[in-house]
């Protein structure tokens, strides 16, 4: 359950926080929030006290503030409509590849956070009224998401901070949001397991195509072929799918899948298309230009606590009038079954 109803939610005012804290009269400490802003960070303040025995360092964001408001212009009748706000997955989906692809996220995790992953499968068979049967169970294994420290820097002019304007706050929240899910993405995919999640090209398990030369769709479909043979076969088309770089994309757009037929390996935009009948969707953070296809739902995504901390600068770059903003969130990626995704071993952009 959240800390905070949505009637208190829908009043928080993101700029007004981060205008406030940025307010300084010594490096290094917050200026003083007021109204429902201090309120919320002093309930995540003393949450994070009871969970860890330490406080914040800086100024705590609520992750449920992030969904930007859904009003029209203020003078056209806005302020007569209801703000709507919904959850972090909902407002992150369309900001993070990886959650849009279906991975399953875990939100306000508390301790690690351990997946059970079904490596083998009970099996099943057809038997007479008294036949004895032989069938085998399933055997579980186990990968753990622990939170790990995710950090970004963000610029902001004073003026910004000082409008209240609904159009410089929703700007500021979807900022801020694509912000998390690029970092998400980074992880989930190229991570290296380091002070970064393992990401999904880095896990052991996975199936394996090596392109060696140009794609083709039968390069592109025997993806699908390895996902058949490692039995992920009657996974629900909606949850199958291509991510690559949009180096990929750009060139399997160029590729014709048949010499004598006028249609594309990548159908749509550069950034969200069609491969071979799977829904593809392009992302920077895909080292190497290479490519993954698999069951997205096994890609689960864990993040820890209701808030984001916030670290205001407003004197390193005083000069051209702008704030710095050290944000930290904690977060984590892990399989929950890694054999039910393939990926290159070399580049798809030969």
């Amino acid at each position: 359950m959240s800390l905070f109803t949505a009637k208190e939610l829908q009043k928080y005012s993101l700029t007004k926080a981060l205008g406030e804290i940025a307010n300084q009269s010594t490096p290094g400490i917050h200026g003083i929030a007021t109204g429902l802003e201090r309120e919320v960070h002093d309930t995540l303040a003393g949450r994070l006290k009871d969970l860890t025995g330490a406080g914040p360092t800086g100024f705590l964001l609520p992750l449920a503030c992030l969904k930007a408001q859904n009003v029209t212009t203020a003078n056209a009748g806005g302020f007569l409509v209801e703000t709507e706000l919904a959850a972090i997955v909902p407002a992150l989906r369309t900001k993070s590849v990886a959650i849009a692809m279906g991975a399953t996220v875990f939100e306000n995790l508390r301790g690690n956070c351990s997946i059970p992953i079904e490596s083998t499968t009970q099996t099943a068979q057809w038997a007479a009224e008294m036949e004895e049967i032989s069938g085998t169970d399933s055997s579980y294994a186990q990968t753990t998401m622990v939170p790990r420290r995710c950090v970004s820097m963000a610029t902001v002019s004073r003026q910004v901070l000082l409008q209240n304007s609904l159009g410089v706050e929703n700007f500021m929240r979807d900022s801020l949001l694509r912000t998390i899910g690029t970092a998400l993405d980074k992880g989930a995919l190229s991570g290296n397991g380091n002070s970064e999640p393992l990401g999904i090209l880095n896990w052991d398990g996975t199936g394996t195509v090596v392109f060696s030369t140009t794609a083709t769709r039968a390069k592109a479909i025997s993806f699908q072929d390895a996902l058949t043979a490692a039995n992920v076969g009657n996974t629900p088309d909606a949850s199958l799918g291509y991510v690559t770089s949009q180096v990929v994309a750009s060139k399997w757009m160029q590729i014709a899948e048949v010499a004598t037929f006028p249609s594309w390996l990548w159908k749509g935009s550069q950034w969200e298309g069609v491969v071979a009948g799977l829904p593809a969707r392009s992302s920077n953070n895909i080292s190497s230009n290479r490519v993954i296809a698999g069951d997205w739902t096994k890609l689960c995504i864990g993040i820890w606590g209701e808030g984001i901390e916030i670290l205001a600068d407003p004197f390193t770059q005083k000069k051209g009038a702008l704030v710095e903003f050290l944000c930290t969130a904690l977060a984590d990626v892990g399989p929950a079954n890694a054999a039910n995704f393939v990926v290159s071993s070399d580049s798809g952009a030969q």
